[in-house]
């Protein structure tokens, strides 16, 4: 499809069907969810409602915990550098009855299991901080020098620099 616009806009399309088909396994439907997040067919809020009702109460905790693994996949990066993503899936964990946790564990281990170290280690110092995960995006002031520090190193690594 590289290079085929018309083909990815398909592609694109029926993505967004799998992820709206009720009998689509969680597996499916995260990883869905992840490709079009990362092609940013989705936007940060239509990713957070989606990821949201996925882990509704309404969800069966194990169909949950299998959107969870397809949408993480095995990076964790979405959950160190998302507090609101982090946030929903901190919420469902604390509603889920001792039964569904128990039923929900091993799948969760597997995913958090295929993280980096590092993934894992951020993860749980946002955990462990208190921090509201859940809490709005901020906004994020940038130092200009450093910036512009940042894109000469970054130039002349991608060999652009005069």
């Amino acid at each position: 499809m590289l290079g085929r616009d018309d083909l990815l806009t398909t592609f694109r399309a029926a993505l967004l069907e799998v992820c709206e088909q009720p009998r689509v396994h969680g597996l499916v439907q995260g990883l869905a969810t992840r490709i079009l997040t990362d092609s940013t067919v989705l936007d940060a809020d239509a990713t957070e409602r989606r990821v949201s009702r996925a882990l509704s109460s309404g969800t069966q905790p194990v169909e949950a915990a299998a959107f969870v693994e397809g949408f993480l996949g095995s990076s964790g990066t979405v959950l160190v550098h998302d507090p609101l993503l982090l946030g929903v899936l901190d919420r469902w964990l604390a509603t889920l009855s001792a039964e569904a946790f128990t039923d929900v564990v091993p799948l969760l281990r597997r995913t958090f299991g295929a993280f980096e170290p590092a993934e894992r280690r951020a993860i749980g110092n946002r955990v462990r901080s208190g921090e509201d995960p859940g809490a709005a995006r901020g906004v994020v002031e940038l130092d200009a020098e450093r910036v512009a520090a940042a894109l000469v190193t970054a130039a002349q690594l991608l060999g652009m620099s005069s």
